[in-house]
């Protein structure tokens, strides 16, 4: 009998170490005073030290890089203490290279004390590089959306240039931002525009007039490049003789220049001065200096054309001081009158616009619409005067516009009048927008990844939440983000083992534990993006009941926001009418009658009552 349970014992502790060694996880068994006791295969092949190599041997003082030596240190004592530690941070391999993980310590307890302690390790480096991705993403929309509204309505126009200077020298760490043009026939370099970090403003350099003609070796390699970034200007070849002892003048020793272009010819360039990121051009720096330098060229360009209208002849004032960019008449469908900037956007001579039907610069598909519209607005109905259409230009491309038509009486005679405005800078906002919506769409489909059991959860969560928020009457803006929230709401659970998330059975408490901490996690994950809207938050509190009896941080009433609320409910309801691995689908039903079980005192009353009534009245499905 002793034989049969040493027997036994031994096949038990044989299977238990073949769990332990083929893990997918690196997993470290440390005494209470850190030092190794085991690893397994996963952590050689992670970090690539052997056991021998770390038996015996301080973990931290392996794993650890040296600025995060007093955080490790404190893990390890608080999981030896008995704490459950989940983190996301930096370690380094044998060979001293830094990878991103995420750590779960937790103590292990022999004869009720905490005798030692384990770390589990998961490799996030490829998390962490999508999320520095989207953030950077996130960056360059905004500083996008905010150079474009400077100049969509302003008071000062030199204010509004400063001003984009000053956010483009904030991303690049830059401390120096200036903004030079060509004068006079392009014979001088005039310094227009400076931004200081120390707030000195250079009028000495805003002074100077530089003769471009010893500058001829830097206009040539703004013509050919559509970026320069010079690391260190002491190294500019003898031939930039000129351009070196300019720059030296300022006590300027880095620039990144982005050549600034108006009617697609070289105007000057923008010079960012010391920049604190060494090696910051990439081909996403590319994409978007280049269209920050559009974006200014174009507002030069509209702002010098405006200045030219305002002082053209007396007979054309009342058109040019409501012009803000191309402009037209007609008269029986055709041109009769345009202006420089509409010829140019057309890509053409104005002498080659003239008295030709509009149909023949329209995108086929617009024809119609601009038709119909311009007829019932001469016959005197009413029409919305603001619209947007597509404008065919003289090379065949197209270009989305924006048009402004009113009725005026030209010549005697009864005619249209169009202001016609290029809002490709608008579309492409738009198309940062999608690309937002894409990388959180990948970010929630490698979570779903790990755990199919729930794929498609966060999506009908979603969908679901989105729909109470428009019966409960959320503005647009609130929607919105709250359909990026709940896209990513349980992305707190990549740390958790996926062992976990698919266990078929009832969870240990220390399994919930690990569970419960999701919140967190993904409040850590994403409290970094500066989302327009307060995601991180929303995403910490969908596990709050309005009682406080939730979690994490057991919030109570108005504490909890009101997209946090609705998520609650919505994430409740999908949960219950899904299958899961620990049980069946309990149908729409019980989830409903749940809701209503709790409402008052887990859910907020006005948010139960708009989901409640969504599915009474077959006004939404959950599948």
């Amino acid at each position: 009998m002793k034989v049969s349970k040493e027997i036994a014992k031994a096949e038990e502790n044989s299977y238990l170490n073949d769990l332990f060694q083929n893990a997918q996880e690196a997993i470290v068994v440390a005494d209470k005073d850190g030092r190794v006791l085991r690893i397994n295969k996963e952590f050689t092949r992670l970090f690539g030290f052997s056991e021998l190599e770390v038996t015996g041997k301080c973990v931290d003082s392996l794993l650890v890089p040296y600025k995060l030596k007093d955080n490790a240190s404190n893990i390890t004592t608080m999981a030896v203490q008995g704490e459950n530690v989940v983190m996301d941070t930096v370690r380094q391999t044998k060979d001293g290279t830094l990878i991103d993980v995420s750590v779960l310590a937790s103590p292990i307890e022999s004869n009720g004390n905490n005798a030692a302690a384990f770390a589990i390790y998961r490799d996030i480096t490829e998390r962490k590089t999508t999320e520095r991705i989207l953030e950077q993403k996130i960056e360059f929309n905004k500083i996008i959306s905010y150079v474009s509204s400077r100049f969509i309505a302003f008071s000062n126009f030199d204010e509004a240039v400063t001003q984009c200077l000053a956010r483009i020298a904030e991303f690049t760490a830059a401390s120096i931002a200036m903004l030079f043009q060509f004068r006079g026939s392009e014979t001088n370099l005039d310094c227009t525009h400076v931004w200081n970090k120390n707030g000195n403003p250079l009028k000495e350099m805003k002074e100077q007039s530089l003769p471009l003609a010893k500058l001829a070796w830097l206009k040539t390699r703004l013509r050919e490049q559509s970026v320069l970034d010079f690391e260190d200007i002491g190294n500019l070849p003898l031939q930039a003789g000129a351009e070196k002892k300019m720059f030296e003048t300022l006590g300027v020793k880095s620039c990144i220049m982005l050549p600034l272009r108006m009617r697609n010819n070289l105007a000057g360039f923008i010079g960012l001065c010391d920049s604190k990121k060494n090696g910051l051009v990439h081909n996403d720096d590319f994409t978007l200096f280049n269209t920050l330098s559009m974006i200014i060229g174009d507002a030069f360009e509209r702002k010098k054309a405006e200045d030219a209208l305002i002082e053209s002849e007396d007979k054309y004032r009342s058109v040019v001081e409501r012009a803000s960019d191309g402009i037209a008449v007609l008269q029986n469908g055709k041109i009769i009158f345009v202006n420089a900037r509409l010829a140019e956007m057309w890509g053409g001579p104005v002498n080659d616009l003239m008295h030709h039907p509009i149909i023949d610069f329209l995108h086929p598909n617009e024809v119609s619409k601009v038709m119909e519209r311009y007829r019932k607005r001469i016959s005197g109905e009413a029409e919305p005067p603001i619209y947007e259409t597509i404008m065919k230009c003289k090379d065949g491309y197209y270009v989305h516009v924006e048009l402004n038509v009113g009725v005026i009486s030209y010549q005697g005679k009864k005619a249209s009048l169009v202001f016609v405005r290029d809002i490709s800078e608008r579309k492409q906002a738009q198309t940062w927008r999608n690309v937002l919506e894409g990388s959180i769409q990948a970010i929630a489909m490698t979570l779903e990844m790990r755990d199919p059991y729930t794929a498609g959860h966060q999506q009908r969560v979603t969908r679901l939440a989105c729909a109470i928020a428009e019966e409960m009457g959320l503005t647009d803006n609130q929607i919105e983000g709250l359909h990026f929230a709940g896209l990513i709401h349980d992305i707190g659970k990549v740390t958790i083992p996926a062992e976990i998330l698919s266990k078929p059975g009832r969870l240990t408490e220390t399994e919930f534990s690990i569970i419960k901490n999701h919140p967190d996690v993904g409040y850590d994950i994403l409290k970094k993006i500066d989302f327009p809207w307060p995601v991180a938050r929303i995403v910490r509190q969908h596990h709050e009941y309005i009682n406080g009896s939730g979690y994490p941080q057991g919030l109570k009433g108005d504490q909890i926001l009101i997209e946090a609320k609705i998520l609650t409910v919505a994430d409740v309801v999908e949960a219950m009418a899904s299958h899961r691995p620990y049980r069946p689908a309990l149908g729409i039903e019980s989830a409903l009658e749940e809701i209503k079980f709790g409402r008052g005192s887990r859910f907020d009353p006005d948010v139960v009552d708009a989901c409640v009534k969504l599915f009474e009245t077959d006004s939404f499905k959950l599948d």
